[in-house]
């Protein structure tokens, strides 16, 4: 059963362009790591490949770093890149279903 799809970074994708617009945005903008946050992410952005997917989206959250011996995920909520923690899960919009949100505090 195909439960969820992650996508790696989705956090560091926040001021990624494409050629039809952001991928990412938020609310607010700009936003403090104290306050919550809605991360929005538009299906049809981008390369579009979950468009019209139909299964459960989570997002995969961290710090990436990099050093001479390759690079770190740090800080990361998720116990494992295969697994949703439940808490990650994004929403899907009831009138446009290729709008997923989430609400957090960063820090």
């Amino acid at each position: 059963m195909k439960i969820f799809r992650l996508f790696g970074s989705l956090l560091l994708t926040l001021a990624a362009l494409a050629g039809q617009g952001q991928v990412v945005t938020t609310q607010p903008s700009p936003f403090r790591d104290t306050a919550p946050v809605t991360l929005i992410f538009d299906a049809t952005k981008g390369d579009a490949g979950l468009k019209d997917f139909t299964g459960d989206v989570f997002i995969y959250t961290g710090v990436v770093t990099e050093s001479t011996t390759g690079v770190t995920w740090t800080h990361v909520k998720s116990p494992d890149f295969s697994v949703g923690d439940p808490s990650s899960k994004m929403t899907r919009s009831a009138t446009n279903p290729n709008l997923y949100t989430i609400t957090f505090t960063p820090r």
